[in-house]
Protein backbone atom coordinates (compact mmCIF):
# COMPACT_ATOMS: atom_id res chain seq x y z
CA UNK A 1 0.00 0.00 0.00
CA UNK A 2 2.61 2.51 0.69
CA UNK A 3 4.11 2.19 -2.78
CA UNK A 4 1.14 2.39 -4.40
CA UNK A 5 0.91 5.92 -2.00
CA UNK A 6 4.38 6.97 -3.55
CA UNK A 7 3.25 6.44 -7.02
CA UNK A 8 0.01 8.50 -6.20
CA UNK A 9 1.70 11.24 -4.94
CA UNK A 10 4.35 11.25 -7.68
CA UNK A 11 1.93 11.07 -10.56
CA UNK A 12 -0.51 13.95 -8.74
CA UNK A 13 2.83 16.13 -8.54
CA UNK A 14 3.30 15.64 -12.22
CA UNK A 15 -0.22 16.45 -12.92
CA UNK A 16 -0.58 19.74 -10.49
CA UNK A 17 3.23 20.91 -11.52
CA UNK A 18 2.88 21.73 -15.28
CA UNK A 19 3.32 25.24 -16.97
CA UNK A 20 0.01 25.90 -18.20
CA UNK A 21 -1.09 29.23 -19.83
CA UNK A 22 -3.67 31.45 -18.65
CA UNK A 23 -6.99 30.05 -20.20
CA UNK A 24 -7.57 33.64 -22.23
CA UNK A 25 -4.59 33.13 -24.74
CA UNK A 26 -4.86 30.60 -27.45
CA UNK A 27 -1.26 28.59 -27.64
CA UNK A 28 -0.41 27.02 -30.35
CA UNK A 29 0.52 23.27 -30.04
CA UNK A 30 4.00 22.47 -30.07
CA UNK A 31 6.45 19.01 -29.03
CA UNK A 32 5.72 17.39 -26.23
CA UNK A 33 8.38 17.88 -23.10
CA UNK A 34 9.02 15.47 -20.19
CA UNK A 35 8.32 16.65 -16.90
CA UNK A 36 10.31 14.93 -14.43
CA UNK A 37 9.50 14.43 -9.96
CA UNK A 38 10.46 12.01 -7.58
CA UNK A 39 11.32 10.61 -4.09
CA UNK A 40 14.04 9.05 -2.27
CA UNK A 41 12.19 7.42 1.07
CA UNK A 42 15.35 6.22 2.57
CA UNK A 43 18.92 5.32 1.37
CA UNK A 44 18.39 2.43 -0.51
CA UNK A 45 15.25 3.04 -2.88
CA UNK A 46 14.15 5.91 -5.76
CA UNK A 47 11.12 6.42 -7.53
CA UNK A 48 11.00 8.61 -10.42
CA UNK A 49 7.60 9.74 -12.57
CA UNK A 50 7.92 11.01 -15.80
CA UNK A 51 5.46 13.02 -17.70
CA UNK A 52 4.69 15.46 -20.34
CA UNK A 53 3.45 19.30 -20.07
CA UNK A 54 0.26 20.04 -21.22
CA UNK A 55 -0.24 23.05 -22.97
CA UNK A 56 -3.28 25.07 -21.97
CA UNK A 57 -5.98 24.13 -19.78
CA UNK A 58 -8.59 23.93 -22.35
CA UNK A 59 -7.47 20.76 -22.88
CA UNK A 60 -9.12 19.43 -19.53
CA UNK A 61 -12.32 18.48 -21.39
CA UNK A 62 -10.69 16.70 -24.08
CA UNK A 63 -10.70 13.14 -23.12
CA UNK A 64 -12.73 10.87 -20.65
CA UNK A 65 -12.93 12.50 -17.14
CA UNK A 66 -11.49 9.21 -15.34
CA UNK A 67 -8.11 8.86 -13.93
CA UNK A 68 -6.68 6.09 -15.93
CA UNK A 69 -7.20 8.13 -19.16
CA UNK A 70 -5.71 11.10 -17.39
CA UNK A 71 -2.72 8.72 -16.85
CA UNK A 72 -2.71 7.57 -20.10
CA UNK A 73 -2.46 10.82 -21.69
CA UNK A 74 0.19 12.85 -19.51
CA UNK A 75 2.63 9.87 -18.31
CA UNK A 76 5.62 8.22 -20.54
CA UNK A 77 3.93 4.85 -21.82
CA UNK A 78 7.37 3.87 -23.99
CA UNK A 79 10.69 4.98 -22.04
CA UNK A 80 13.07 3.89 -19.53
CA UNK A 81 15.29 5.43 -17.06
CA UNK A 82 18.85 5.07 -15.36
CA UNK A 83 20.86 6.27 -12.41
CA UNK A 84 24.66 7.01 -12.54
CA UNK A 85 27.30 7.93 -10.44
CA UNK A 86 30.67 9.53 -11.02
CA UNK A 87 32.06 7.31 -13.97
CA UNK A 88 30.15 4.13 -12.72
CA UNK A 89 27.91 2.37 -15.75
CA UNK A 90 24.23 3.64 -15.33
CA UNK A 91 22.35 1.76 -13.45
CA UNK A 92 18.41 0.68 -14.75
CA UNK A 93 15.34 1.39 -12.86
CA UNK A 94 12.73 -0.64 -12.90
CA UNK A 95 9.67 -0.11 -14.91
CA UNK A 96 6.16 -0.22 -12.10
CA UNK A 97 3.74 1.66 -14.09
CA UNK A 98 3.00 4.31 -16.95
CA UNK A 99 5.84 6.47 -16.25
CA UNK A 100 6.84 5.50 -13.06
CA UNK A 101 10.22 3.80 -12.48
CA UNK A 102 11.98 2.83 -9.73
CA UNK A 103 14.77 0.68 -7.22
CA UNK A 104 14.81 -0.88 -4.09
CA UNK A 105 18.10 -2.27 -3.48
CA UNK A 106 20.48 1.16 -4.03
CA UNK A 107 23.09 2.16 -1.88
CA UNK A 108 23.05 6.13 -1.37
CA UNK A 109 25.21 7.61 -0.29
CA UNK A 110 25.16 11.02 1.63
CA UNK A 111 26.79 14.00 -0.13
CA UNK A 112 27.39 12.49 -3.85
CA UNK A 113 25.66 13.39 -6.57
CA UNK A 114 23.79 11.05 -8.92
CA UNK A 115 22.77 11.84 -12.25
CA UNK A 116 19.49 10.69 -13.65
CA UNK A 117 18.67 9.91 -17.58
CA UNK A 118 14.87 9.10 -18.48
CA UNK A 119 14.32 8.70 -22.04
CA UNK A 120 11.02 8.53 -24.22
CA UNK A 121 11.47 6.17 -26.74
CA UNK A 122 8.01 7.05 -28.75
CA UNK A 123 8.92 10.43 -29.08
CA UNK A 124 12.75 10.20 -29.19
CA UNK A 125 13.50 12.81 -25.89
CA UNK A 126 16.31 12.14 -23.81
CA UNK A 127 16.12 14.36 -20.69
CA UNK A 128 18.85 14.44 -17.51
CA UNK A 129 19.61 16.12 -14.47
CA UNK A 130 21.94 15.36 -11.14
CA UNK A 131 21.22 15.68 -7.70
CA UNK A 132 23.06 14.96 -4.37
CA UNK A 133 21.70 12.75 -2.23
CA UNK A 134 20.78 14.20 1.37
CA UNK A 135 19.96 11.75 4.52
CA UNK A 136 17.38 12.74 7.21
CA UNK A 137 18.06 15.76 9.31
CA UNK A 138 18.50 14.96 13.38
CA UNK A 139 15.33 15.81 14.84
CA UNK A 140 15.04 16.25 18.57
CA UNK A 141 11.29 17.01 19.12
CA UNK A 142 8.49 17.53 17.15
CA UNK A 143 5.11 18.73 19.33
CA UNK A 144 1.88 20.00 18.56
CA UNK A 145 0.24 22.37 20.27
CA UNK A 146 -3.60 22.78 20.15
CA UNK A 147 -4.56 26.33 21.68
CA UNK A 148 -8.08 27.91 22.12
CA UNK A 149 -8.72 31.81 21.95
CA UNK A 150 -12.17 32.70 22.29
CA UNK A 151 -14.17 30.20 19.42
CA UNK A 152 -11.21 29.88 17.77
CA UNK A 153 -8.89 26.86 18.33
CA UNK A 154 -5.05 27.42 17.03
CA UNK A 155 -2.95 24.51 15.58
CA UNK A 156 0.78 24.86 16.61
CA UNK A 157 3.79 22.70 15.58
CA UNK A 158 6.90 22.91 17.60
CA UNK A 159 10.36 21.17 16.37
CA UNK A 160 13.82 21.32 17.04
CA UNK A 161 16.88 19.97 14.43
CA UNK A 162 20.05 19.29 15.66
CA UNK A 163 23.66 19.61 14.40
CA UNK A 164 22.81 22.32 11.67
CA UNK A 165 25.65 23.53 9.90
CA UNK A 166 26.29 26.99 8.13
CA UNK A 167 25.02 26.64 4.30
CA UNK A 168 22.64 23.62 5.26
CA UNK A 169 19.23 23.60 4.09
CA UNK A 170 15.96 22.67 5.43
CA UNK A 171 12.03 22.38 4.39
CA UNK A 172 9.01 21.49 6.74
CA UNK A 173 6.17 20.57 5.13
CA UNK A 174 2.31 19.51 5.74
CA UNK A 175 -0.68 18.77 4.70
CA UNK A 176 -4.36 17.13 5.77
CA UNK A 177 -3.74 13.37 5.44
CA UNK A 178 -7.36 13.66 3.82
CA UNK A 179 -5.80 15.89 0.43
CA UNK A 180 -4.13 12.72 -0.78
CA UNK A 181 -7.58 10.32 -0.97
CA UNK A 182 -9.15 13.41 -2.08
CA UNK A 183 -7.00 13.42 -4.55
CA UNK A 184 -6.91 9.70 -5.38
CA UNK A 185 -10.74 9.64 -5.79
CA UNK A 186 -11.11 12.88 -8.01
CA UNK A 187 -11.87 12.91 -11.97
CA UNK A 188 -9.22 14.56 -14.30
CA UNK A 189 -10.39 17.97 -13.47
CA UNK A 190 -10.95 17.76 -9.76
CA UNK A 191 -7.82 16.93 -9.55
CA UNK A 192 -6.11 20.06 -11.68
CA UNK A 193 -8.21 22.30 -10.75
CA UNK A 194 -8.74 21.32 -6.95
CA UNK A 195 -5.48 19.96 -6.27
CA UNK A 196 -4.31 20.73 -2.64
CA UNK A 197 -0.48 20.95 -2.70
CA UNK A 198 1.17 20.43 0.53
CA UNK A 199 2.73 23.76 2.50
CA UNK A 200 6.18 24.55 2.36
CA UNK A 201 8.38 26.75 4.81
CA UNK A 202 12.11 27.11 4.40
CA UNK A 203 14.66 26.93 7.04
CA UNK A 204 18.89 27.56 6.14
CA UNK A 205 21.46 27.25 8.86
CA UNK A 206 21.36 30.75 9.41
CA UNK A 207 18.24 29.71 11.02
CA UNK A 208 19.80 28.16 13.95
CA UNK A 209 21.26 28.99 16.98
CA UNK A 210 24.29 27.00 18.44
CA UNK A 211 23.66 24.65 15.97
CA UNK A 212 19.71 23.88 16.69
CA UNK A 213 16.95 25.14 14.73
CA UNK A 214 14.06 25.48 16.68
CA UNK A 215 11.07 26.82 15.74
CA UNK A 216 7.08 27.02 16.50
CA UNK A 217 4.78 27.13 13.59
CA UNK A 218 0.87 27.57 12.81
CA UNK A 219 -0.53 24.88 10.90
CA UNK A 220 -3.50 25.87 8.66
CA UNK A 221 -5.66 23.19 9.34
CA UNK A 222 -8.55 22.26 12.04
CA UNK A 223 -8.52 20.59 15.41
CA UNK A 224 -10.01 17.23 14.34
CA UNK A 225 -7.53 16.77 11.51
CA UNK A 226 -5.21 13.78 11.05
CA UNK A 227 -1.90 16.31 9.40
CA UNK A 228 1.29 14.45 7.44
CA UNK A 229 4.43 16.31 8.80
CA UNK A 230 7.46 16.17 6.38
CA UNK A 231 10.74 17.24 7.39
CA UNK A 232 14.18 17.10 5.35
CA UNK A 233 17.65 18.50 4.36
CA UNK A 234 17.84 19.39 0.96
CA UNK A 235 20.35 20.53 -1.14
CA UNK A 236 21.00 24.42 -2.45
CA UNK A 237 19.14 23.70 -6.13
CA UNK A 238 15.92 22.43 -4.56
CA UNK A 239 16.03 25.14 -1.97
CA UNK A 240 15.73 27.59 -4.89
CA UNK A 241 12.91 25.51 -6.68
CA UNK A 242 10.52 25.14 -3.33
CA UNK A 243 11.42 28.56 -2.71
CA UNK A 244 9.85 29.81 -6.56
CA UNK A 245 7.19 27.20 -5.94
CA UNK A 246 6.23 29.02 -2.62
CA UNK A 247 6.24 32.16 -4.97
CA UNK A 248 3.61 30.91 -7.05
CA UNK A 249 1.16 30.36 -4.73
CA UNK A 250 1.81 26.53 -5.05
CA UNK A 251 -0.60 26.63 -7.68
CA UNK A 252 -0.64 29.30 -10.45
CA UNK A 253 -4.04 30.53 -10.57
CA UNK A 254 -5.61 30.05 -13.71
CA UNK A 255 -7.87 32.39 -13.61
CA UNK A 256 -5.87 35.70 -12.08
CA UNK A 257 -2.29 34.56 -12.28
CA UNK A 258 0.56 34.46 -14.68
CA UNK A 259 2.34 31.38 -15.39
CA UNK A 260 5.59 31.21 -13.40
CA UNK A 261 8.55 29.63 -15.16
CA UNK A 262 9.87 27.11 -12.20
CA UNK A 263 13.37 26.23 -12.14
CA UNK A 264 14.37 22.98 -13.22
CA UNK A 265 17.81 20.78 -12.93
CA UNK A 266 16.59 18.60 -15.89
CA UNK A 267 17.85 19.20 -19.66
CA UNK A 268 15.70 19.72 -22.17
CA UNK A 269 12.53 18.84 -19.33
CA UNK A 270 11.13 20.53 -16.84
CA UNK A 271 10.29 19.59 -13.34
CA UNK A 272 13.31 18.86 -10.56
CA UNK A 273 15.21 15.89 -9.88
CA UNK A 274 15.75 15.47 -5.67
CA UNK A 275 17.47 12.96 -3.58
CA UNK A 276 16.77 13.35 -0.23
CA UNK A 277 15.13 11.26 3.00
CA UNK A 278 12.71 12.66 4.95
CA UNK A 279 11.67 12.46 8.81
CA UNK A 280 7.58 12.05 8.71
CA UNK A 281 5.55 12.31 11.08
CA UNK A 282 1.75 11.86 11.17
CA UNK A 283 0.04 13.70 13.86
CA UNK A 284 -4.01 13.13 15.19
CA UNK A 285 -4.76 16.61 16.42
CA UNK A 286 -7.69 14.82 18.16
CA UNK A 287 -5.29 13.40 20.36
CA UNK A 288 -3.83 16.36 21.43
CA UNK A 289 -4.99 18.31 24.67
CA UNK A 290 -5.58 21.84 24.34
CA UNK A 291 -2.66 23.69 26.65
CA UNK A 292 -3.19 25.36 29.19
Amino acid sequence: MKNYIIIAVLCTSIIACRKPAPLDIAVPQTGKTIVVSSVSPNSRTLVIAAGYTFHSMLNADSITDNNDALIREYMIDSGSATLSYDENAELPLHHVTRGVFARNDLQLQPGKSYTLTVVDNKNNIITSGSAIYMSPPVLNYVTPVKAVNGNDTMIQLRFELDNVQPGEHYYISYRKSSAMAKAAGSSKKEMILNFEPKKVLLYTGKDAVNNKLSKTITLSVKATDTVDVEIAKIDDGYYKYLDAYIKTGYLVNQLTGEPVNLPSNMSNGYGYFTMHSSKQIKLDMNTVNVAE
